[in-house]
C-alpha cells in the first residue's frame, strides 16, 4: 500500500463487519423484563451516541434517539427456580430466586409445597395462601399464613433444619414477564439457609369450665403439650389479691 492509502490491512479488514451481536448480561436482560421493555417489537428501540461505534476509517456513528427494531423475537424460555434461598421458621418467610424476572401479580402460593424428603412426603405441607411484599424480579420473599406456619411446626419434623426444608411448586405457581410457566418441580429444593424458631409462645387467652375444672390455654403458636408443668399454673381473683395455688391433676389434651 501507498503511505497514503488509510484502509486497514486485511487481518483488521477481518475483523470488521456490517453487524456486531452484543449479548446483554443476565442482570440487564432481567432489568429489561422487570421494566417491561422490549415485549414486542413497537416497544423495542435503541438509542446511543456517536462515541458506540466507528467504521473501518474510524469515522463515528450516526447518533440515534430512537431505533426500532428491524425484526423481534418473543421470550420463550420457561423460568425455573433457581435456589431456595432461605426459611424462616421463627418469621414464617422464605426467599425463592428465579433463572429469570416474574411477575408478581401472577403467584399463585397454593401451588408451593415444603417438605422434608426429597419426592413424596406425606408430612408436606402445601400452602393454603401466603402474601409477598416484592416486586417483579428474579428474587420474591413469601410470608407464610399463621394458619400454614402452624401446620409446618405441628410437623415436628418439617423445616427443623436446612436439609429438613424443601419447596416444590407446580408450573400454575408464577409466570415470567412473557407468560410463560415456571418449570414444574418433581424434586423438592433444599433451603441453602435456615433460621430455627427463637421465638418463646405466647399465651393469648384462657377459657374455663367450673363444671368440669378445665381450664382451656391457648397460645399464639404451636406449643408441646408434654412439656406443660400443670403445678406451675396459680389462679388468682384479681391482680392485686392473694395468690392460690392451683393443682391439675388430670391429663392434658
Amino acid at each position: 500500500r501507498s503511505c497514503m492509502d488509510t484502509r486497514p490491512a486485511a487481518t483488521e479488514l477481518l475483523r470488521s463487519w456490517m453487524s456486531v451481536t452484543v449479548a446483554l448480561t443476565k442482570t440487564d436482560r432481567d432489568e429489561l423484563f422487570r421494566l417491561a421493555v422490549c415485549t414486542q417489537q413497537s416497544d423495542c428501540f435503541i438509542a446511543f451516541n456517536s462515541s458506540m461505534v466507528s467504521d473501518v476509517f474510524q469515522n463515528a456513528v450516526n447518533p440515534e434517539t430512537a431505533k426500532i427494531a428491524a425484526t423481534f423475537r418473543n421470550d420463550t424460555t420457561v423460568p425455573t427456580l433457581s435456589e431456595f434461598v432461605y426459611f424462616n421458621l421463627s418469621a414464617g418467610t422464605m426467599e425463592l430466586l428465579f433463572s429469570e424476572t416474574v411477575r408478581v401479580s401472577s403467584l399463585n402460593l397454593r401451588e408451593l409445597t415444603l417438605q422434608y424428603l426429597p419426592d413424596a412426603d406425606p408430612n408436606s405441607v402445601t400452602l393454603t395462601g401466603g402474601s409477598t411484599n416484592s416486586t417483579d424480579g428474579t428474587r420474591i420473599v413469601v410470608q407464610l399464613t399463621k394458619a400454614d406456619l402452624d401446620r409446618v411446626k405441628l410437623t415436628a419434623v418439617l423445616c427443623t433444619a436446612s436439609t429438613l426444608c424443601r419447596v416444590r411448586v407446580t408450573s400454575s405457581f408464577v409466570l415470567d414477564m412473557a407468560g410463560n410457566a415456571i418449570q414444574a418441580l418433581a424434586t423438592g429444593v433444599t433451603a441453602k439457609d435456615f433460621a430455627n424458631d427463637v421465638a418463646s409462645p405466647v399465651m393469648t387467652g384462657f377459657d374455663v369450665d367450673m363444671n368440669t375444672g378445665v381450664f382451656v390455654l391457648s397460645f399464639d403458636e404451636p406449643v408441646l403439650a408434654s412439656s406443660l408443668r400443670a403445678n406451675t399454673l396459680t389462679a388468682v381473683s384479681g391482680p392485686s389479691t392473694t395468690a392460690v395455688s392451683l393443682k391439675i391433676d388430670r391429663s392434658v389434651t
